[in-house]
């Protein structure tokens, strides 16, 4: 099958068949994200504290307005007002990127090439920095965010953006997956060839100069000229964009955890089949550590209700069963329900809360 299905046919249609799995697994992620953002905002954590002043004004009639932020942080409610400020900040920052990430994918699907660079810039160089900066160290983001912060939280440098995607990636599941340095240079750098930023800028800015991946050629301006039926942009977007993608849905699930700490069988679910996924489709392993232990794990349930024969868990056939609850049999092709989320809890397959580590079969 040359698509994963999560997506119409007619979405893929004028993007190159190689390319299919990836586009869709993007798509894939974002939705992830989304349903955990709703869930979120529908909890109303983010309006804990306002609601809490809220009754307190009302149960002792005061009507003066005051500030709540102001008030805290005078009383030394110090833990409120970290609840109070973190929930929104994450709320809509992972909202906006949601919305830049969806009009992104989409313009892709039309061959809109400038459009869709330019809408991921945002998203991936902005809020995904921001975000990890709050998982790595959220003190000190409140403290930049609390005064002048078009200074502390503007142009921040090489050293310090690598500092927050290390600390950031040691505090999610399967942080040993990235690198602080890869994914910096697939989305800062403007002399990798195949990151992200030179081709930001291009479709950004007519002319470009700085470097030589981004001095606009002669007779030309910048994205004007292209071929748009050239796959290129296909081939540069999709090499990198699944890596950065795991990491931005990593990122998010644990920022949301933070805030209010989600049923550890359901967030283990989320981040087992984020990074099941991952390392089916596009990690070149000859034996995935996830399948292996899933193999393991859920062996007394592996047989094929068709032939009788014992079924095993391979990259081919891990893609349906961690997305769509179904499993194929290798040996007669059948394939059959699978339900995934009810087998993680009947084989105790978790995501560690010591390690951060994604493990099967462990109590």
């Amino acid at each position: 099958m040359d698509t994963i299905g999560v997506l119409d046919h007619n979405r893929l249609a004028v993007i190159p068949p190689k390319y299919w799995k990836a586009h869709e697994f993007a798509f894939f992620l974002h939705d992830s994200v989304l349903r955990a953002l709703v869930e979120y905002e529908q909890s109303g954590a983010h309006n804990w504290v306002t609601d809490a002043f809220k009754q307190i004004s009302k149960d002792h009639q005061i009507v003066d307005d005051f500030d709540i932020l102001k008030f805290m942080k005078e009383q030394n409610l110090i833990e409120p007002y970290k609840h109070h400020l973190l929930s929104h900040l994450v709320l809509r920052l992972v909202g906006d990127m949601l919305n830049f990430l969806y009009e992104a994918f989409n313009a892709f699907e039309k061959r809109k090439f400038a459009v869709g660079w330019s809408l991921l810039r945002k998203p991936f160089k902005e809020n995904l920095l921001f975000l990890s900066w709050i998982l790595a160290n959220e003190d000190e983001f409140i403290e930049k965010f609390e005064s002048d912060n078009y200074k502390t939280l503007n142009n921040i440098k090489k050293e310090k953006q690598i500092e927050i995607f290390d600390a950031a990636i040691n505090k999610i599941p399967n942080s040993n997956a990235f690198g602080a340095e890869l994914l910096w240079d697939h989305i800062y750098s403007k002399n990798h060839s195949s990151g992200f930023e030179p081709t930001w800028q291009r479709a950004t800015h007519l002319i470009t100069s700085q470097g030589d991946l981004l001095k606009t050629e002669d007779y030309s301006i910048n994205f004007i000229f292209d071929n748009p039926n050239s796959n290129h942009h296909y081939e540069l977007l999709y090499g990198r964009l699944p890596y950065v993608m795991i990491y931005l849905s990593s990122i998010a699930f644990e920022c949301f955890n933070r805030i209010l700490k989600m049923n550890e069988r359901t967030y283990s679910h989320m981040a087992i089949i984020s990074m099941g996924c991952y390392e089916a489709l596009f990690m070149n392993t000859r034996h995935p550590a996830l399948i292996n232990s899933l193999n393991k794990s859920f062996k007394p349930f592996l047989k094929c209700i068709h032939c009788a024969q014992d079924i095993r868990i391979n990259k081919k056939n891990a893609p349906a069963m961690y997305i769509r609850d179904q499993l194929e049999c290798d040996k007669c092709g059948l394939q059959s329900a699978f339900p995934f989320y009810w087998l993680m809890g009947q084989s105790k397959v978790t995501v560690s809360a010591t390690t951060n580590k994604i493990e099967a079969g462990k109590n």
